[in-house]
This record gives C-alpha cells, structure tokens and sequence, in this order.
C-alpha cells in the first residue's frame, strides 16, 4: 500500500493538451481555411499556378505534419488527465517510479538506498538548471540503466520531476521519512529476533 503518490501537475497536462489544439487549428488554416495563412496562387480563371502548385505541396506538408503533432499531443494529454497514473510511488519497502518504457515502474527498496536530495541539473540542455530528485543507491547496477526522464551518474539516479504535482525537495523529504522508518522496523525486527533466539536457549 503506498503512503505518498505525485502524478503529473493536471494544469500542466491541460496546457500541454491547449499547445496540440493550437497546432491543429493551424493545419486546418494551412491546408483549408486561409484565415491567417496565404492561399496558394492562382489565375485569373481559378486555377493553381505553377506557384501555386508548389505552395499547395507545403502547406499539405506543413499540414499534415502539425495534423499529427497536434492530434498525438491532445490524446497523450486527455488521456493523461483521465487515466491519472502515478510517477512515483512511496510505499512501506521502497519506492517506484515510472522510467521505463511500456510505462512501467523501476521498484528501488529501502534497504538499497543510501540517501535521497534534490539537486539541480546543470546540463547544457536543462536550460534553467530545474531541480532533479536524486536517489543514492549501494549497487546501480541491480537497477535499469536505460531509462526516461532520469539517468544514472555514478551511483546516484537523477530524475526529472519537472511538470509533477510535488517539487524534488517534497519528494525527497518523504523518502527520507520512509526510509528511516524503514531502517527502525528492521531495526526492532532484528531485536525481536535476537530476544526469541536467546530464549530458546535458555
């Protein structure tokens, strides 16, 4: 049962969803309306011109390109609002995050993570150097090394969580919270086992 979850921001979704619709509106004045867009050249009897002919070409082109661009945009975003998957998940053994393809989820238990921050990405492509959430681990390698939104930089995996509901220091802190209370009922457990074990030889 997880005790903390963070999707993806809905406004965030809903404005990724308006961008596709802005793109489909602009194929459809491209290629039929010609409210914004010029019109490809034509004489005086209605015909294209050899202008005209090539201009129509591009705006098939431009069109279709932005028809699919816009469409696949609007349905990941509906389908994003409707279906509300989690990015992360914290729950009493670990934590999972969605990174791998297929949409599924990397599960890293307690016992494997050493500490969890957030940093900033100071990559060329981040642009404003966003926060990352970063999680320490003892062994990479029992872990995914190809993933999406996230990367591994020597033992420590840094994750996109730019567009989720919570910021990469919320996140961070609820790990650490789990992650110690994780630690405390192994702890105990081990103490309850110790106590049995002196017991039965007594």
């Amino acid at each position: 049962m997880s005790t903390f979850r963070v999707e993806r921001s809905p406004l965030r979704q809903f404005m990724f969803g308006l961008v596709g619709l802005l793109l489909i509106l602009a194929a459809i004045d491209i290629v039929w309306a010609h409210k914004l867009a010029e019109p490809p050249t034509r004489d005086s009897s209605g015909n294209l011109t050899t202008r005209g002919q090539v201009d129509r070409r591009h705006d098939l082109m431009w069109g279709s390109l932005f028809l699919l661009v816009g469409g696949g945009t609007v349905l990941i975003a509906v389908s994003g609002l409707i279906r509300r998957q989690p990015m992360l998940e914290i729950a009493e053994e670990g934590v999972s995050i969605r990174l791998l393809s297929g949409n599924q989820m990397v599960h890293i238990p307690f016992h494997r993570v050493i500490w969890a921050r957030s940093g900033v990405d100071n990559s060329p492509e981040a642009g404003i150097n966003p926060r990352q959430l970063l999680i320490a681990v003892d062994s990479p390698s029992r872990f995914p090394e190809h993933l999406w939104g996230a990367e591994w930089q020597d033992d420590v995996l840094r994750v996109d969580v730019q567009g989720w509901t919570e910021t990469a220091e919320e996140i961070a802190i609820r790990i650490g919270i789990e992650k110690t209370r994780y630690d405390v009922r192994q702890a105990r457990a081990a103490e309850t086992d110790a106590d049995s074990e002196e017991e039965s030889l007594l």
